[in-house]
């Protein structure tokens, strides 16, 4: 079975780690998510484990399970990009 549910790494106050993004609870759209596969491009990216969450964001204080809404455009052996995200 395909896994469903990923971790999310933030800083405080649910503030992404890249560029300062300020995530909230509930489904939130990527404004401008990459839908050709690349998996370090624009979008949603959520780690398969805690561990992997730490290599991208070492510092990260905040840590949410969450879910990719609708399709995932991108996957390597430590995380997934979507458009879409349910935290």
């Amino acid at each position: 079975m395909k896994q469903q549910y990923y971790i999310k790494a933030t800083k405080d106050g649910m503030k992404a780690g890249y560029n300062g993004f300020q995530h909230k609870m509930g489904i939130t759209k990527h404004p401008h998510p990459d839908t050709t596969g690349t998996i370090c491009s624009e979008g949603f990216h959520m780690a398969k484990s805690i561990k992997d969450a730490l290599s991208y964001l070492n510092n990260a204080t905040e840590f949410y399970i969450c879910k990719p809404v609708g399709k995932i455009y991108a996957e390597d052996n430590t995380k997934i990009s979507a458009g879409r995200i349910n935290i």
